[in-house]
């Protein structure tokens, strides 16, 4: 059985922690909306289980890197919940 936060079932987060999202975000300027993050993720490579991770996050304008990994950060939690 996967551990917390480790690639499981339907409905389970990654093992993908926060901060690896900077590097998939690269070359993104704030202020920027979900759409933004996850064309900037995919350019850079991302998996798609960080995808489906920005995918959960709410559709506004995200202001900066702390405020992208905030609720990057909340996404896995609910998703792993």
């Amino acid at each position: 059985m996967p551990k917390q936060g480790e690639q499981g079932g339907q409905g389970k987060a990654t093992g993908q922690p926060p901060a690896n999202i900077t590097q998939h975000l690269r070359g993104c300027s704030f202020p920027c909306n979900r759409g933004e993050l996850i064309k900037h993720a995919r350019q850079n490579g991302a998996d798609q289980s960080v995808i489906n991770l920005l995918q959960n996050m709410p559709d506004r304008q995200y202001v900066s890197m702390a405020d992208v990994l905030k609720n990057y950060e909340q996404a896995r939690e609910e998703m792993a919940a």
